[in-house]
């Protein structure tokens, strides 16, 4: 699908997650104790996440001038992660229910078990790579993160090639450290190539697709 109109999916999904949970919050049965618009909010920005990841390779423009556009990018991810994670709610107590035989939430607290240790892992790795798989997997394939599509730019290798599996966990988790001491992550910014400290590291940077 074209870059064009997964934009505007995209910038209908944000909204979607906020709005349909104030029709009704209550619980509906759902594993996680899920709300039916959380979960159907869940699951539009997960096929709309999919389209993204198998859409055509966007022709690129020039590099993206100024951190205000990256920044935004990354607040709309953010926005567009919280929309997705029921889906990691549900995800989560489907593996609860292995053991326990009965399908509660990772929130409820239940009777402690044998198996209370391998499910904390599992659960503790869900909930940590998905928001890191749901950034290096566009970077690995060439394409934007939902929030880099919307601001309209997609980070690139310098000479074209695309990043790879293992280099955009990488440069995900050097964006992680960056982000958490953020007056560091702008020391060195190259606006004129669109490049933050870890860019250069990993020869990437933000250029406009069109």
């Amino acid at each position: 699908m074209n870059l064009r109109y997964l934009r505007w999916l995209l910038l209908g999904c944000v909204p979607l997650g906020f709005v349909l949970p104030w029709i009704d919050s209550r619980p509906v049965g759902l594993p996680g104790d899920v709300s039916l618009p959380d979960a159907v909010a869940a699951f539009a920005a997960t096929v709309v996440f999919g389209l993204l990841l198998t859409s055509a390779p966007p022709k690129r423009g020039s590099p993206v001038e100024g951190v205000s556009r990256r920044a935004a990018a990354f607040l709309v991810d953010g926005l567009f992660l919280a929309t997705m994670s029921p889906g990691l709610a549900v995800m989560a107590a489907v593996v609860t229910h292995l053991p326990s035989g009965t399908l509660a939430g990772v929130f409820v607290l239940l009777p402690a078990n044998a198996g209370d240790i391998v499910i904390s892992a599992i659960v503790a790795a869900l909930a940590a790579g998905f928001p890191l798989l749901y950034f290096a997997l566009p970077l690995a394939r060439g394409k934007p993160t939902p929030g880099t599509c919307v601001m309209g730019y997609v980070v690139v290798r310098d000479d074209g090639a695309r990043l790879g599996f293992a280099a955009a966990i990488k440069r995900t988790l050097l964006a992680v450290v960056g982000l958490m001491v953020w007056p560091v992550a702008l020391f060195g910014w190259q606006s004129s190539r669109g490049k933050f400290w870890w860019d250069r590291v990993l020869h990437t940077g933000a250029v406009r697709w069109t």
